[in-house]
């Protein structure tokens, strides 16, 4: 899909002029609930391996599509660019659903890990949401970790998708596990680093009990990298034989190509924590389905510009999620 999203026009704010400064400090500025927050109800659905997973549904209007939202490793469906999108997405009057990816089943032994290739069981949960919830037109969108697991689920189905899903936004996708897992093992993303370990270690810690039998917990504890940590719990939790397995395996670029409706894809050559190999050959530049928008800065998930755009507010890629998706919708917004 050619367009002007190709294009561009990210002018970052004048004190955020790198990679690390776009990726930290929008990721520590406060954003507020959405105007109708009140309105979100929170629920639970059982997916087909037992686990269970909490979700929160926005419902503005049924006859509305409903924008289906992912968050990254570590993140939730409280995350701030959730709330953003939520916002962002709110004069278009789209309903919105965002799950947490964390097992919280009482009753199922083994914990199910939501690792950055899960799709079958996203592709599980959109099914079923859908079906209890009466969506209507659907629209996707998914953030870092989130964003791969969208781009792998829309390749997976290739020409056999859900014919009310009409396209899928992401930002900053994890779509090269290899070369960022190696990327993150450079000295310039220690900081990274330490905060994905740190929130990582705090959802096993809540959790030690139900793990103790399937993963090497002192092993875990001792990783001091993302590769030692997926090779100590999430590779074999997740039942790969390593975690070079795991790697070469769940990313999306392998089935970029398959893709068959409308994609944007935002991503930054300045991102510190992913590479941008796999969006400049392959199916991200030879699928006319999709639209890759390279942007020379604003670092992971950053993106935050010089100047507001309106009252849309000053996050960049948000801003491009919400108006590509609008394009693609059949269902014009309120």
């Amino acid at each position: 899909m050619e367009n002007s999203l190709t294009e561009d026009n990210f002018k970052p704010h004048p004190l955020l002029w790198n990679g690390h400064l776009q990726t930290i400090i929008p990721s520590k500025l406060k954003r507020p609930l959405p105007g109708d927050w009140d309105n979100v109800r929170e629920m639970r659905f059982q997916l087909f391996d037992g686990s269970e997973v909490s979700c929160r549904y926005l419902e503005r209007n049924l006859a509305a599509p409903t924008l289906f939202i992912l968050h990254g490793m570590g993140g939730s469906n409280r995350s701030r660019y959730i709330l953003g999108l939520m916002e962002r997405s709110r004069p278009q009057g789209w309903n919105v659903f965002c799950p947490s990816m964390y097992d919280i089943s009482e009753t199922k032994r083994k914990p199910t890990v939501f690792h950055s290739g899960c799709s079958r069981m996203i592709d599980d949960l959109l099914k079923k949401a859908a079906r209890k919830l009466e969506f209507g037109e659907v629209l996707l969108s998914g953030v870092s970790m989130g964003g791969n697991i969208i781009l792998k689920m829309i390749g997976e189905w290739g020409g056999a998708l859900p014919e009310n899903v009409k396209g899928a936004a992401v930002i900053s996708p994890l779509v090269d596990l290899p070369g960022s897992a190696d990327k993150m093992e450079q000295h310039s993303t220690f900081i990274y680093r330490h905060s994905f370990l740190k929130k990582l270690r705090a959802t096993m810690v809540r959790q030690a009990v139900r793990y103790q039998h399937y993963a090497d917990l002192e092993r875990v504890n001792r990783a001091r990298t993302l590769r030692q940590f997926d090779a100590a719990f999430t590779a074999p939790l997740s039942g790969f034989a390593s975690v070079d397995e795991y790697y070469s395996t769940q990313g999306s670029e392998a089935v970029l190509e398959d893709i068959s409706i409308p994609t944007c894809i935002v991503h930054s050559l300045d991102d510190p924590v992913l590479t941008s190999r796999a969006l400049h050959t392959g199916g991200a530049v030879n699928n006319p389905e999709i639209t890759v928008c390279l942007t020379r800065k604003g670092g992971h998930v950053g993106f935050l510009s010089a100047r507001p755009e309106g009252e849309r507010g000053s996050y960049w890629a948000e801003n491009r999620v919400i108006d590509f998706l609008d394009r693609v919708s059949t269902i014009p917004g309120t």
